[in-house]
């Protein structure tokens, strides 16, 4: 397998589905047709379930949170039944079969933890940079600590909780 090849991290075997399903476009009658149309590949039996994974990215941002985009605007949003029955459609899903897969070792629940750690990092070092100008201002302009004050005991690390506010713009009434 060639790094360069998407990874798709299994969701579901679907067992109810198999090559012989009928393909979401109509240009093609079966998941096997298509393969056979596109690929040149011919399946070496048809008694097997289809793969229902998720497309990962090799970049992922998580310093917004998922409902605004990077300037920190709100993504529009469909209603609940909408995505529910986007979720179930066959059509919007991302079907494999599993003799045209490779199963990579590194297992799908560590990948999509490590995606995180690049906006983790990022996070940390910034916040690492905030600190060292805050005592770098407090130390030459003489006003606060250029140092924190220590804990006398260890209850005295509970910290209060982070709250961020997004320029969020709100469609309904609150009540």
């Amino acid at each position: 397998m060639h790094y360069s090849e998407p990874l798709f991290p299994l969701t579901q075997n679907r067992h109810d589905l198999s090559p012989l399903t009928i393909f979401p476009s109509k240009q093609f009658a079966t998941f096997a047709d298509y393969y056979t149309s596109k690929y040149n590949v011919n399946l070496s039996t048809v008694d097997q379930p289809l793969l229902d994974v998720d497309f990962t990215v090799l970049r992922l941002c998580l310093i917004v949170p998922r409902y605004l985009n990077p300037r920190g605007h709100s993504l529009p949003t469909t209603n609940e039944a909408k995505r529910q029955e986007r979720l179930e459609s066959v059509r919007h899903k991302q079907l494999l079969i599993p003799e045209l897969c490779y199963r990579h070792a590194f297992p799908a629940s560590v990948w999509r933890k490590a995606v995180c750690l690049p906006s983790i990092i990022y996070r940390v070092e910034h916040l690492l940079l905030a600190e060292e100008l805050r005592q770098w201002i407090a130390r030459d302009t003489g006003l606060g600590s250029a140092l924190p004050p220590l804990p006398q005991a260890a209850e005295e690390l509970v910290f209060p909780p982070l709250r961020f506010i997004f320029p969020v713009e709100l469609t309904g009434q609150i009540h």
